[in-house]
């Protein structure tokens, strides 16, 4: 009787991690939504017509603007990196469990 507490409260933990989890996910997800729409605007404005000419042709005001662009599009690339990298991290340690 006693083992049997047990094993329902630890499957009672389980199922409690699981749904913090899977609401971390969800808000995880959303945010990347965001993000992915934020980005595609940047991309969007990036790829302006006074962009669309050859980078010798660019002023250097255009050049500076451009590198700024370049600049948040890295960091939101390695900042997708870093969550792709800690989720893989927590799948694995969840499959030794």
């Amino acid at each position: 009787m006693a083992k049997h507490k047990t094993q329902t409260q630890r499957k009672l933990r389980q199922e409690k991690k699981m749904c913090k989890r899977l609401k971390s996910i969800i808000e995880e997800t959303k945010a990347e939504k965001k993000e992915a729409e934020d980005l595609q605007k940047l991309f969007e404005s990036a790829d302006e017509e006074r962009f669309n000419k050859p980078i010798e042709e660019l002023t250097l005001e255009e050049l500076y603007e451009l590198e700024a662009k370049l600049k948040k599009i890295h960091v939101w690339i390695q900042g997708n990196i870093d969550n792709m990298q800690a989720a893989s991290s927590l799948m694995f340690l969840s499959k030794d469990n």
